[in-house]
């Protein structure tokens, strides 16, 4: 925290780092916490939402904030028991199947369901899900403007598309994406990608294949075989 602030004598002091929420706690200005009117990231185990949620509750309660920006929780279509929860208004969790590339955030039965529920409600937020297609083509925009990150982290961009897409984020808002990893977690999703092999029930032998083809949508950026050098 930034020096001046008027805040209970507990807040001065030194504390062990708890997960995400520290980075909100110490990285942001009240001015730039406010100015956000939605903070967008992925739920696989909830627990990053669920930290968020946490963050802004504690920035109210000792007067750091006046308002705290809304909490959008983004989950892959095929692992979302949070987004079938927050549709149908039923608060108890009910595990699914996981099934998704986006292998961070394939969690079916999430360790911090409640939290998070806890996250969205107070913030007055919302849960979207995505499709496989989605997110790849999220992860492949980000990555041509020079962002590389995996699956789970494009999730967080997709959703936001999405969001927009629905009237829900209007162009003129500030949104903040979270996306923690980077494109090194999961090197051959952008391989398969590009060269038109991403399939959700992906088999590597000697060969790749599948059934369940994902489409790239026309974004995939297919390596060019060039001739050998032949140097004198």
């Amino acid at each position: 925290m930034q020096p001046g602030h008027n805040l209970p004598a507990q807040f001065d002091q030194p504390v062990p780092h708890r997960g995400p929420e520290d980075h909100y706690d110490r990285d942001a200005s009240p001015a730039r916490v406010e100015s956000a009117r939605l903070g967008d990231c992925a739920g696989g185990n909830l627990g990053n939402s669920s930290s968020f949620g946490k963050a802004f509750d504690e920035m109210l309660r000792a007067n750091f904030i006046k308002k705290a920006p809304k909490i959008a929780v983004i989950q892959a279509q095929g692992a979302n028991p949070l987004y079938n929860s927050f549709i149908s208004g039923d608060r108890t969790l009910k595990p699914v199947h996981a099934n998704t590339r986006a292998t961070a955030i394939k969690i079916g039965n999430p360790v911090s369901f409640d939290k998070a529920w806890f996250a969205v409600e107070s913030t007055g937020g919302i849960v979207e899900q995505v499709s496989e297609e989605e997110i790849a083509i999220a992860k492949s925009k980000v990555g041509r403007d020079g962002v590389g990150s995996e699956p789970a982290s494009a999730t967080t961009i997709a959703g936001c598309r999405k969001l927009v897409e629905k009237g829900i984020i209007r162009k003129s808002d500030n949104a903040v994406c979270i996306l923690p990893v980077t494109c090194l977690k999961t090197r051959t999703n952008t391989v398969e990608f590009h060269r038109d092999e991403l399939y959700l029930d992906a088999q590597r032998t000697t060969t790749l294949s599948g059934t369940q083809r994902i489409s790239t949508g026309g974004n995939g950026n297919k390596p060019v075989k060039l001739p050998a050098m032949r140097t004198r």
